[in-house]
């Protein structure tokens, strides 16, 4: 990771569990992320490898609705909460050569503009994380 991505996962990240990540799990970090050429193709891919993410019960169970796609790797979702609608960035990696597509979940947003700041942070991922 460069400098400007490493600064980015900071603020995001308390700085224990951005340690652990760049050590144990850093090929879940977002410059690993998978791209997708749109949100079918997101969907059909990540289902295909063998997740639920995406499955009808797990979107019921959870209310979830895809947002938009960022870059074709940052999916802005949101989920039904008690207190309203969650809002955050999700991506997907491939842990290693033939295991299930994975999810890793970036912001936590309620609220008044919360929308808006998940598009914000996946617009500042996409430009932070460069397709490879």
């Amino acid at each position: 990771m460069n400098e400007a991505q490493l600064a980015l996962m900071r603020t995001l990240l308390p700085m224990e569990e951005l340690s652990r990540a760049i050590e144990v799990y850093s090929y879940s970090l977002p410059n690993r992320a998978v791209t997708f050429t749109n949100e079918d193709h997101l969907i059909r891919e990540v289902t295909s490898s063998g997740s639920h993410y995406f499955d009808q019960a797990t979107m019921r169970a959870f209310g979830s609705k895809i947002n938009e796609l960022y870059g074709g790797r940052f999916l802005v979702t949101s989920d039904r909460h008690p207190d309203g609608r969650l809002y955050r960035v999700v991506y997907f990696y491939e842990p290693s050569p033939g295991v299930c597509l994975s999810a890793e979940k970036l912001g936590w947003y309620m609220g008044s503009g919360a929308l808006q700041k998940a598009r914000n942070l996946a617009k500042l991922l996409n430009q932070t994380f460069p397709a490879e």
